[in-house]
């Protein structure tokens, strides 16, 4: 089972290799920072549907820890 923790405006989860995937953006912010590191965890993937609902989003600033980009990630992001 796979629990998904809320940290600031994203919604997260633990991956087996002990780092963390994005699962949903909750925030509003206009210019969206992913960050590097999340609990001292580093960011390595933004899972599906993370961004499906931030359609004001008008630029996403992504981390060199990121290392994958699920399908759909930003489907509906415009």
């Amino acid at each position: 089972m796979v629990v998904e923790k809320e940290y600031g405006d994203y919604r997260y989860k633990l991956l087996k290799d002990g780092t963390v995937g994005l699962v949903r953006y909750l925030g509003s912010s206009l210019n969206v920072v992913i960050p590097g590191e999340i609990e001292g965890k580093v960011v390595s993937r933004i899972c599906k549907d993370c961004f499906n609902i931030s359609k004001n989003i008008t630029s996403i600033k992504i981390s060199e820890g990121i290392k994958t980009i699920e399908e759909y990630a930003f489907h509906g992001f415009l």
